[in-house]
């Protein structure tokens, strides 16, 4: 009971998580939202949920499906894919009425996706897996395996110019699209969790120990911040050059206003990992361990704990305006949030004088 407190809520309007009652007590891994109003999220046992009303009601659309899902990235409101055990790989053309396999060539769990056109998409995983297609996975590529190490995670900035990154601290950038990727020296043999590239130069990567990589080459050379938490940082955030978010283990939130010349540690009042967090100007929310939701209206600079009303593990987050968001974790779990009246008037005019 020490470790929540309720946000205060003025008498004119009224903001909330709600547990929005869903089709599965499967622990959900990824979210997708095509628009403000359709999304997706999948976890174990196949479970695919989809909503067309911004998350007031869920739908399943798993038919009868049993693989462990880890992620679901949807291209617009129509076209879809998603990863999971086994090298399994899902693909609706129509907006996750109907999900039909695509064969991917591989039996190695894949943990990660990224289309970036209808036609051209990339695929990673375990054992050094990573695929690729050209015609929108109705043919799938295993490229040459670059390491026998898990490849976690891929961002791509252009359709030429991405990165994958792993375990061991594994760091491939390629420039042509994919023909050629060149090995990257992290220094470290943590693995690697996280990448936010604010243009072709400058880019920051999270991972385990702590780790919190620089570039200001594009990955030429990636310098190490000196940070004392050694716990596992999970996601990096950029708006814009200058202001950057890290979230991890232990309650840890890093802040930058000078794009990362300087990170300061911020209070979050709880001391269980964060994993996932989003920033709209100002305003932004963390979520993590124990059911914990955090808030902040200044940028970062402090937070307050908000009541989740539940327990979970939360383990992604979304928000489609500053007024509607969504978070889903273990369990099944789905929480809804919505701000209405003047707070909802105060929080856009917010986000609006922050960006300008």
């Amino acid at each position: 009971a020490g470790r929540s407190a309720a946000f205060p809520t003025p008498d004119h309007g009224r903001e909330t998580w709600k547990a929005i009652e869903v089709p599965t007590d499967k622990t959900m891994e990824g979210m997708s939202f095509g628009d403000a109003k359709h999304g997706w999220a999948v976890g174990w046992g196949g479970f695919i949920i989809h909503t067309a009303d911004g998350g007031l009601t869920w739908e399943t659309q798993n038919y009868g499906f049993a693989e462990r899902l880890f992620k679901i990235h949807f291209f617009d409101d129509r076209h879809g894919w998603i990863v999971g055990e086994a090298g399994t790989i899902k693909y609706s053309d129509d907006g996750g009425d109907t999900w039909s396999f695509q064969e991917s060539g591989t039996e190695s769990w894949l943990f990660s996706i990224q289309f970036t056109s209808l036609k051209e998409g990339w695929a990673v995983g375990a054992e050094g897996a990573m695929l690729h297609t050209l015609d929108g996975g109705r043919h799938w590529k295993t490229m040459p395996k670059l390491t026998g190490g898990s490849l976690e995670n891929l961002y791509f900035l252009t359709p030429k110019i991405g990165w994958v990154i792993g375990e061991t601290g594994i760091i491939f950038k390629t420039t042509d699209g994919g023909e050629n990727w060149k090995l990257q020296f992290s220094h470290v043999t943590h693995s690697l969790t996280d990448i936010a590239f604010m243009d072709e130069k400058n880019g920051w990567m999270t991972g385990d120990g702590g780790t919190l990589l620089q570039t200001k080459n594009g990955g030429d050379t990636w310098n190490p911040f000196p940070f004392p938490v050694r716990t596992l940082l999970a996601r990096v955030l950029f708006q814009g050059p200058k202001k950057g978010w890290v979230v991890g283990g232990k309650g840890t939130i890093l802040t930058t206003e000078n794009g990362g010349k300087t990170w300061t540690p911020r209070r979050s009042g709880i001391s269980e990992g964060l994993w996932d967090i989003a920033m709209m100007g100002e305003e932004g929310w963390a979520v993590g361990d124990l059911g914990g939701i955090l808030h902040t209206q200044d940028g970062g600079k402090s937070w307050v704990i908000v009541e989740s009303g539940v327990n979970q593990q939360i383990n992604g987050l979304h928000f489609a305006s500053p007024n509607k968001g969504m978070a889903i974790g273990k369990g099944g779990l789905v929480l809804r949030y919505e701000r209405t009246g003047k707070q909802a008037e105060s929080a856009a005019n917010r986000k609006t004088s922050s960006m300008k």
